[in-house]
């Protein structure tokens, strides 16, 4: 009997801050849930029946794609300086304001999961009057792509 008060109060507080991150207007939670979404080794679909790139025949709406190693980096918290966002990608497209890694919401509207697939990328609401500029290599041009859904992503 000695553990079940402390296994409840630990539930409690788990179910407490999940409230608090879904309750607040501004925030959005992101879970990683790519462990529990692959199949298993025993050659059995999870219990969640999550679909590859190409939707799979389960009808789940989610792209199971890894990010490359520098997006996995911003998503993790590390993201680039001003100086590292400087450097225009020559290529690249003009869909930047205020420095190569700030894209124009603008610029995106048609690509839903752009800013989920490319966290590196900052999301300018204020891009205006002035032209845009050459984005840095961090935040390419959107693709088709950037329509789907990651799975990494749950909304709430």
């Amino acid at each position: 009997m000695i553990g079940r008060p402390r296994l409840g109060r630990i539930a409690l507080l788990g179910l407490t801050f999940l409230l608090l991150i879904s309750s607040g207007s501004c925030y959005r939670a992101e879970l990683d849930v790519s462990p529990w979404t692959r199949q298993s080794p025993e050659g059995g679909d999870s219990s969640l029946g999550a679909a590859g790139a190409s939707g799979g025949s389960s009808g789940a709406a989610c792209d199971d794609t890894s990010l490359d190693s520098v997006q996995q980096e911003c998503r993790q918290g590390a993201l680039p300086t001003r100086l590292d966002c400087s450097p225009p990608d020559e290529p690249g497209w003009s869909g930047c304001y205020d420095g190569g890694c700030a894209v124009c919401t603008k610029s995106v509207r048609e690509y839903p999961y752009y800013f989920d697939w490319h966290p590196c990328c900052l999301a300018n609401d204020t891009c205006g009057s002035s032209a845009p500029v050459k984005c840095n290599a961090r935040c390419p041009q959107p693709t088709e792509h950037d329509k789907r859904k990651p799975c990494f992503v749950i909304e709430l």
